[in-house]
């Protein structure tokens, strides 16, 4: 588990925050990492999920199963 950094709440329904992954995982420490979300409301049809190393492009996909993402400021 990595510590998360510059977490942003926009307009209630999305976020975005950074974390950086540790040393302990080899081929991939010291690797910046941007999540964004989106909450599109109840359940999780209308929600969305990007990862991607920071400053790289990203590409949000839909939440597919289970309760779905909460963004709570």
């Amino acid at each position: 588990m990595a510590p998360t950094a510059s977490v942003q709440v926009k307009t209630g329904h999305d976020a975005t925050f950074q974390f950086t992954i540790p040393a302990k995982v080899a081929g991939l420490a010291g690797t910046k990492v941007t999540v964004t979300v989106h909450d599109g409301g109840w359940g999780a049809a209308h929600d969305t999920y990007v990862h991607s190393v920071t400053g790289g492009a990203q590409t949000a996909y839909p939440i597919i199963g289970g309760p779905g993402i909460t963004v709570q400021k």
